[in-house]
This record gives structure tokens, sequence and C-alpha cells, in this order.
């Protein structure tokens, strides 16, 4: 049984075009489903705006999806009672992408680790005290930051704290949420490779969301590339990567750095229109270079094309590889 899944999962919400202008459908997410092992990590991947974030929310329960379902361990969220979501709660948390700003500032780093053990733990202040001191040394600090405030620490030890202070509760699933973009490079690579560790130590399961397909390849077991509120393609790490099928995946992967920045890059090339432009079919269809009449008519469905790689595609179903 998977530890999470997401069943037809959308999100919808409605935006008017000036003061006194017609309503229009914004599909943040739409019609999306996977599903999360236990211990495995899960990368998702877009571009900004391309409704992952919207979709962790969901996962959250910070905002019900307008259709769908999401289990945990089999249990639909929606139908779950209010000591069950609690549970739920504390098996799944979060660390958001800015450190500086998901930190209070007010607070010592011995109050922002210790408030959600004591508002879910009956603990004294002995317990407590040790508590915080093995979170810390779990993630590479000491006891002696306890005392300090965020605006005290670089941003990767503010990202450790915010680490430590996810896995508080001895959580299941841990949301990841672009938690490298803000740090530099040389401190991505240690946050990464904590990430790693953790995981090996507590067999957590990660969603590790980001827009670098270059930072994904490095932590994720399966792959999911989103568009505009849909997967385009999903699969083992080493398929996306190695050979990616969809257009969409293909440009990610050649906007990474290249040994030879003289290499011609097609698609990146291809001249782009205007996303809003689009009324039907595929979704990708103004960005991409190889479309079909038939992608003009209809919306792609995920097919898999080879064992648990799945792409949404007719170009790439039907017609050549590259």
């Amino acid at each position: 049984m998977p530890l999470i899944e997401a069943k037809n999962v959308s999100k919808h919400y409605y935006k008017r075009k000036g003061f006194f202008g017609k309503k229009e459908l914004i599909k943040a997410v739409d019609n999306v489903s996977f599903s999360i092992e236990k211990g495995t990590t899960l990368g998702l991947v877009g571009e900004t705006g391309c409704g992952k974030t919207t979709l962790a929310k969901c996962l959250l329960r910070l905002i019900n999806p307008t259709s769908g379902a999401i289990l945990f361990k089999g249990k639909d969220l929606s139908k779950m009672k209010s000591e069950e979501l609690d549970d739920y709660h504390r098996s799944v948390q979060i660390v958001f992408q800015n450190p500086f700003t998901s930190l209070n500032p007010r607070m010592t780093i011995r109050n922002i680790i210790s408030e959600p053990i004591i508002t879910h733990k009956k603990i004294n202040k002995t317990e407590l005290e040790t508590e915080l001191v093995r979170l810390l040394k779990v993630v590479g600090l000491n006891e002696t930051h306890l005392s300090r405030y965020p605006h005290e620490l670089s941003g990767g030890q503010n990202q450790r704290v915010a680490i430590a202070r996810a896995i508080a509760l001895n959580p299941e699933l841990i949301i990841l949420d672009e938690p490298t973009s803000a740090l530099d490079v040389s401190v991505q690579a240690t946050i990464l490779n904590l990430l790693n560790e953790l995981q090996k130590q507590f067999n957590l399961s990660y969603i590790f969301i980001s827009h670098d397909l270059g930072v994904v390849r490095f932590i994720s077991d399966y792959i999911i590339v989103m568009y505009s509120g849909k997967f385009v393609e999903m699969g083992p790490s080493e398929d996306i990567l190695g050979q990616p099928l969809h257009p969409y995946t293909k440009m990610l992967l050649l906007a990474l750095p290249l040994p030879d920045p003289k290499k011609k890059i097609e698609l990146i090339q291809h001249q782009m229109k205007a996303l809003e432009d689009w009324r039907g079919g595929c979704v990708f269809l103004q960005k991409c270079p190889y479309g079909m009449e038939l992608c003009k008519k209809e919306e792609p469905e995920m097919v898999e094309v080879r064992e648990k790689h799945f792409v949404a595609c007719y170009y790439t179903i039907k017609g050549d590889r590259r």
C-alpha cells in the first residue's frame, strides 16, 4: 500500500478580468494522480507557476482540492475525523524555500523547535531540553545555537533548523518546497547530503519540489514533470534524466549548464507563443516544435511507454522519439 496517493486531484480558481469582467477559470492543478512508497523520494519538477506548490498545499490540507481524492495509508483525507487529521498533520511536515521567512525572527531557535513538540506531545522541561539537543545534533548543529535568533545564523544553518523542526514529530513524509534554491551552491550540496542521511536514518519519504532538474536528479527515485497544472511525464529518475520523452522535459534538461556552450539547443531556440492563447488540445502545444494536428484537437492522456515511465505526448506515442 502506498504511503500517500493522489487520485485525479484538481484545484481550480476563478479570476476576474477587470472590475466588470467575466470570471476566468484557472486550473492550477488539473486531474493529476500519483503515489509515493515508504522511504522513497518523489521529485516534482516544473517552472514557476505550474502548480507544484498548490498541489503541495492540497496534500497538506492547507487548501481543499476542487475534485479528486488524497489517500494516506489508504484513508481518504476528506473523510478523516479530527483525531485522524491530527495524526496526519504530525505525520506530514513541510520545509519551505526560504528559511529567513519561514522562521519567526522574534523567536529563539529553542522556541522555534520546541513549539511543535509542546503542542503535540506531553513532555517535561528536562526531556524537552534533551530532545532539542538531540535534534540539533542530528541536523549538524549544537546546543549553543538554541539561544540564538534566526538573523544570527547563516542561510544553511537556518535551513537545518527548519529541517530539525520538521523531523521533531517523527513524520513519515516531508514535503520539501525548493529547500535549496535560496542557498549558495556549496551549501545546497550539504543540505542535500543531510536530507539523504536523514532519509536513511528515519526511513522518511520525501516530495522534493523544484524547478532545477540538476538538483532533483541527486535526490529523487521517481520524477514527475509538471506543466501548467498537468503532469506531462513521470517515471524513474534514470529514465527521465537519461531518456526523456516529452519535449518539455527535454527543454528543462537542455537548460542545464553544458560542458560545450556551443551545443545547438533547438528546443529552446524555438519561437514560443503566449500560453494565454491556448484554447484546447495539448497544453504544451504553443511551445512545442513537434506539434501535430491531433495535438490541437485532443488533450493527450498519460500513457505507459516503458515500465513505470509515462508520458502525455502524441508526438512521442505516435511519432519520432527524438
